[in-house]
């Protein structure tokens, strides 16, 4: 009887051992565990066995977590850089091209006729139209890249920022002449933006930037030329300038600085 306790002793001691060396070989072999460790093993072995080519469906609870995008800023499809888009036939076809002249009566037919957005100033503008809804919804069509935007829609490419956010109206040419030289982004055919493909553009409420833009277009300036000579009475020699920052339009003075924001035809 004397001996029991040694007994009871040893084998105390022999499973505090055991659990000892069980937990530390535990915590050897998970302490990197991936993924692909965390499937069943029947799953792990299907994968394995399907190979690149013939890939095998994961169910969701073993994929990473969405996040998810605010309201604010809805997920906008991104690109890598240069891009282009499968020819199609564009939503939208302007109607007016770059240098032609456009008085108030083409202004009005084009933001009112078309139901485009213009916000009221504080001098009211017979082309002025604060309830139109322009032609997409949010950021509809447009494809954004780390320094241009893509827009199915009008078949049109944007400069996403400015690389000439400060000049009166005689230096845009050499502005786009020295992105055509050095080919920037792969393309040769940049030029100014006409007053009714930045009209298209503006929507009927501002982003979180400022801007009467589509959400997640976050441009680095707020007043830009058109390549659109106004031809009023009243403007003769002036160039029409849009003011995303304030989603209206207007004749601007040739000597003020602007900015520029270079556009081209996708093809």
């Amino acid at each position: 009887m004397k001996k029991f306790p040694a007994i009871v002793l040893s084998i105390l001691l022999f499973l505090c051992i055991c659990s000892c060396i069980l937990f530390i070989v535990v915590f050897i072999t998970t302490r990197d565990v991936d993924l692909g460790a965390m499937m069943p093993r029947s799953l792990s072995r299907a994968k394995a066995a399907a190979g690149p080519e013939n890939p095998i469906r994961i169910p969701d609870r073993f994929k990473p977590p969405v996040v998810e995008s605010s309201i604010d800023s809805p997920a906008v499809a991104t690109i890598a850089e240069p891009v282009s888009i499968a020819p199609h036939t564009p939503k939208y076809i302007s109607k007016y091209r770059c240098r032609d002249k456009m008085d108030s009566d083409d202004m009005i037919l084009l933001i009112l006729g078309k139901n485009l957005f213009c916000k009221k100033s504080q001098w009211s503008r017979p082309w002025n139209n604060p309830g139109g809804r322009g032609i997409r919804s949010g950021a509809d069509g447009l494809i954004f890249g780390d320094s241009v935007v893509a827009d199915s829609f009008t078949n049109i490419m944007w400069q996403r920022y400015s690389t000439s956010p400060s000049l009166p109206y005689g230096q845009i040419d050499d502005a786009i002449n020295r992105l055509n030289t050095r080919k920037w982004r792969g393309f040769y055919n940049w030029r100014p933006p006409t007053i009714e493909e930045i009209m298209v553009l503006l929507v009927p409420k501002r982003n979180r930037h400022g801007l009467f833009l589509p959400a997640g277009w976050n441009c680095n300036v707020k007043d830009i030329w058109s390549c659109n000579p106004a031809c009023d009475s009243l403007s003769t020699q002036w160039i029409w300038v849009a003011r995303m920052g304030m989603g209206r339009c207007n004749y601007g003075h040739p000597d003020i600085p602007r900015a520029l924001l270079a556009v081209r035809k996708m093809r």
